[in-house]
């Protein structure tokens, strides 16, 4: 009887454990549609610090080509970045996805550098739909060129769980080095306000919060076999 109690605690747990651990995606954009709705999930997309559309791109490259695995696959164009040398961090794509009822987020996206665009480019995220924070993170583009897999966790954020409010933004941004002007993609070119940042892939994933019912089926698991433990213990003594 013991022995089937805390089998039974111990698949519980497990299989109450590995349903809370799933990942899902919440909201995503591969732009094969050719719009700025999202092709999974619900959400919206803007421009911001004066950067237009430029086209929808069809990708015919295929050893240089994003990660999105559609046979016809289109990715979004941007232009028109700031001016050399001003507006560091506030031009690129702005990508707003509630996360209410998920926590443990985590940003994933393919990004195509012109050579004449800046090389690095940050992400920032906002928990009031207003006022962003620096991610932390400069990512570098190397010419024309896709820079697949770009992912920042923020599973550590507590402030982008369960958020209906919740942003995140793509922008260029100064050198690192210099914090005074941007340095183009490609070494040998000039860095250009006309120069332009493709998207595409941009997903944003999360874990399911547990419905009380998971919690408490935890929580028995967890304590059945606790239980069962001190039984044994103190038949042992």
């Amino acid at each position: 009887m013991k022995r089937n109690l805390i089998v039974i605690a111990f698949v519980a747990f497990c299989l109450a454990t590995t349903f809370a651990a799933q990942a899902d995606t919440i909201t995503q954009w591969n732009f094969n549609n050719q719009t700025t709705a999202p092709s999974t999930g619900s959400g919206s997309l803007v421009l911001v610090g004066g950067v237009i559309d430029n086209s929808f791109s069809l990708e015919t490259d295929a050893t240089n080509t994003s990660s999105d695995p559609a046979g016809t696959n289109y990715t979004y164009s941007t232009t028109n970045y700031p001016a050399q040398g001003t507006a560091s961090q506030t031009a690129g794509a702005e990508f707003d996805v509630s996360t209410a009822g998920y926590q443990s987020i985590s940003i994933y996206f393919d990004i195509r550098t012109s050579n004449t665009s800046s090389k690095f480019y940050t992400l920032q995220y906002s928990t009031d739909g207003f006022n962003f924070i620096n991610s932390g993170i400069d990512f570098t583009g190397k010419g024309d060129n896709w820079n697949n897999g770009k992912v920042v966790d923020l599973s550590s954020i507590a402030g982008v769980n369960d958020n209906p409010n919740f942003k995140i933004r793509v922008v260029s941004e100064f050198d690192p080095a210099n914090n005074t002007s941007y340095t183009p993609a490609k070494a040998t070119s000039t860095y250009a306000q006309s120069c332009k940042y493709r998207f595409d892939m941009v997903t944003v994933s999360g874990v399911p919060v547990p419905e009380p019912s998971t919690v408490i089926l935890i929580f028995a698991g967890f304590s059945a076999g606790l239980g069962y433990l001190r039984l044994r213990r103190k038949h042992n003594a």
